[in-house]
């Protein structure tokens, strides 16, 4: 990490070095100044850029698998609440800082109240006593009729599939932390901070899930030395949360992260809900961004040999669906217990002597922790070449050659007298109409090629989010159609609990089905299909703008040869590589685009009218009432269950139109808001390259007289100032070729 430092820490001196450069330039009276501000724009932006960019490390598994053990062991402190609950989705993201802080974002009361009026939706009863979404959690008497409300409810609805049922769970933590923090909250997002002697006291609002359901997002500040400034690590909620709502918001966070960091526990190896998500996270391309670590527990095992049949089953397992996984198994709980030694309750004092008795075991665990250690910087510090300095290394590279050329022109027109100067400029003329004419080529050949690409990834969107043709939008819309109720399921219940709630826990558990798909199964392929529309791009971009570089290139030595100053340019060993394809994941860092979130479609109930398909089959009830009452048991049940299926038709085709609607808006926003603008991102940069090398032409050859004439009366400074430019570049072109010896050692 250190050596990663050190050549960011070189890059920026570089960069200030070359915007002083061109203000040098700038003090001369006369001087064509037009492409040096348009260089020191570049070198402000390009060092913004550098200060800004952040490597994202998530740390992901399921619940208990120790991933905030995990964490604290790396960070050096118990600073993560270790246990918290499973009810909220906030992904804790963690930062370098000079003292400890936590930053806990709020959500405001709009946005509290239509969690609730959602949940409500699914609630048998709710929506008659809260007509036209006004339910306020502020109204005392709001709260109250729907603590009445979910205390009538039957087990059934508070209890399914051996899971508490998330709406009522939501709702019960909404009303019970309400007195908690209703002076805490506002209209508007606000943000409550804890530091320094207070940071633990956010523990209480990620520890306590009436508190934590407020919260909307979570930020710590640590000073702490395994944490890099430019580094943000994310503790994940567990990939095994029964509400698909979380998996999406993890999802969601892994489309930004750079590494993922998959923790397992030893005492549970490999469970049903880790091949899922490790399924998903194979799917979503991600799997060479993958380390596992399997957490130990010392206690569980009796010999290293033991642990290791474990390892060798799990790896065997996970080599199904990530080829050549890398592992580290260690005890996270024990380098967390040696590294707070000294700060140990009595408790964990006892067991850290226990686990230091298996010396084999704690011996091993020290070794793998050491060697993941190591791994873990050598991959920060590839994925960092990779990401920020290739680019930057080669940005600096063009500015650098350009900012030659411009000494070299102005050192030449200062040294000769007005005849020489009379040749020269009308040599640079000539070259001038020449790389013109290559400019508008390229700014033409690059508006074509983005018009055809953009028109090209339209089609390719349209044709995969299409609900008949595409092949994983039509498999959605087929398992909303093609669900199947088990009535026969739902007789008891109908008979002791009524049909609006046995409807509501039909419809909450088609939800459950349907959310579960599209997180395991839809967005998947949805991020695996942009990936390949990504390389596409690439491809095309490439073929189509890259033999311009060469084109510009050999203008350029062309304009050289005609001045007779090729060989004299220190950058025209290297200029012919500087013309490379802009990375694409860089792009997206530096200018924040990312994949249109998957969380927003899972909103699709909002949509729903659901007292629309319930009264639909409750009123059918109404009108056979007599009809049923006097009919055989056997002849009630079967027209009560005519009814249910009544309103399950109203239910799928009003959740098939609200799917569809929000597919529209994420196609929509897939095309505009991301494909296009890193079609626009990228060619600008590869543009912005080319034309870098056109800014010391850019000037015309009138203003390059006038330059000159303006210096007679001041011309001996004008040359010192040049001859110094002349010095100072040659240095930093001495920085530039040590720099860009490390970054490729260190990329190798």
């Amino acid at each position: 990490m250190d050596s990663y430092n050190d050549l960011k820490l070189k890059l920026l001196e570089i960069n200030s070095d070359l915007s002083e450069l061109t203000q040098k330039g700038a003090s001369i009276p006369g001087a064509t100044k037009s492409a040096l501000s348009e260089w020191t724009r570049s070198c402000r932006k390009l060092q913004q850029q550098l200060s800004e960019e952040t490597l994202r490390i998530a740390v992901v598994g399921t619940i208990k698998s120790g991933k905030s053990t995990f964490m604290n062991s790396l960070l050096g402190g118990d600073y993560l609440k270790r246990g918290a609950g499973v009810v909220t989705s906030i992904v804790t993201r963690i930062h370098h800082g000079p003292y400890p802080a936590a930053r806990l974002f709020f959500k405001s009361w709009d946005e509290i109240n239509q969690d609730i009026t959602q949940a409500l939706r699914l609630v048998p009863l709710a929506q008659q006593l809260f007509a036209h979404d006004k339910f306020d959690i502020r109204d005392t008497q709001s709260r109250e009729t729907i603590r009445e409300l979910l205390d009538s409810l039957p087990v059934d609805q508070l209890v399914s599939n051996g899971n508490r049922n998330l709406n009522t769970v939501l709702i019960t933590n909404y009303l019970n932390g309400y007195e908690r923090v209703m002076d805490v909250m506002a209209e508007q997002n606000i943000i409550k901070k804890f530091e320094n002697d207070r940071f633990f006291d956010h523990w209480q609002y990620v520890g306590d899930d009436s508190l934590a359901v407020y919260l909307k997002d979570m930020q710590l500040q640590l000073n702490s030395n395994s944490i890099d400034s430019d580094i943000e690590l994310a503790d994940c909620q567990g990939s095994d949360s029964p509400n698909p709502l979380h998996m999406a918001m993890i999802q969601d966070y892994l489309q930004e992260a750079h590494l993922i960091i998959y923790v397992v526990s030893s005492r549970t190896g490999l469970r049903e809900a880790d091949i899922k998500f490790l399924s998903i996270i194979r799917k979503m391309g991600l799997s060479s961004t993958v380390q596992l670590v399997i957490n130990a527990d010392i206690s569980e095992h009796d010999s290293l040999s033991d642990l290791h049949k474990l390892v060798e089953q799990i790896t065997s397992e996970l080599a199904l669906l990530i080829p050549e996984p890398q592992h580290y198994t260690f005890s996270t709980l024990l380098h967390l217990f040696k590294s707070l030694e000294g700060s140990l309750t009595e408790k964990d004092r006892m067991r850290l002597d226990q686990w230091n008795q298996q010396a084999e075991l704690a011996d091993y665990s020290k070794t793998e922790y050491q060697r993941f250690q190591k791994h873990l910087r050598l991959r920060i510090v590839r994925k960092r070449y990779h990401m920020m300095l290739k680019n930057q290394v080669e940005r600096h590279d063009i500015i650098l050659a350009g900012m030659t050329d411009w000494i070299a022109i102005n050192r030449e027109l200062l040294s000769r007298d007005d005849c020489d100067i009379s040749k020269i400029v009308n040599g640079i003329k000539k070259q001038q109409e020449r790389l013109v004419q290559i400019k508008t080529g390229i700014e033409s050949t690059a508006t074509g090629a983005m018009s055809k690409i953009k028109n090209d990834l339209n089609q390719a969107v349209n044709q995969f989010f299409d609900n008949v043709s595409g092949p994983q939008i039509s498999q959605l819309i087929g398992f909303i159609r093609d669900y199947r109720v088990d009535f026969g399921k739902y007789q008891d219940k109908l008979a002791a609990d009524g049909f609006l709630n046995t409807m509501a826990l039909i419809f909450q558990e088609f939800k459950q089905a349907l959310d579960t798909a599209m997180t395991q199964k839809t967005y998947p392929e949805i991020v695996n299909f942009v990936k390949g529309l990504e390389e596409k791009i690439a491809k095309e971009l490439n073929a189509t703008l890259d033999p311009y570089g060469c084109i510009v290139e050999q203008g350029l030595l062309d304009l050289r040869r005609d001045l007779n100053w090729l060989g004299t340019d220190g950058s025209a060993d290297n200029s012919l590589q500087l013309f490379d394809m802009p990375d694409f994941d860089a792009v997206k860092t530096m200018v924040g685009l990312r994949l249109p979130p998957l969380a927003p479609l899972l909103e699709y109930t909002k949509r729903i009218k659901a007292e629309a398909y319930i009264n639909a089959g409750y009123f059918s009830v109404l009108k056979m009432f007599r009809k049923i009452f006097k009919k055989h048991p056997k002849d009630r049940f079967k027209y009560s269950v005519k009814t249910i299926q009544r309103s399950v038709r109203h239910m799928k085709i009003q959740t098939e139109e609200s799917i569809l609607f929000e597919i529209k808006n994420y196609r929509e926003n897939l095309k505009f808001a991301y494909l296009h603008r890193l079609v626009e991102e990228v060619t600008q940069r590869f543009s912005d390259n080319l034309m870098d090398r056109f800014r010391t032409f850019d000037s015309g050859t009138a203003e390059m007289t006038h330059h000159v004439s303006q210096l007679k009366s001041d011309k001996d400074r004008a040359i010192q100032t040049v001859i110094e430019m002349e010095r100072i570049a040659t240095l930093i072109s001495e920085k530039m070729k040590h720099l860009r010896v490390h970054v490729e050692q260190s990329g190798a």
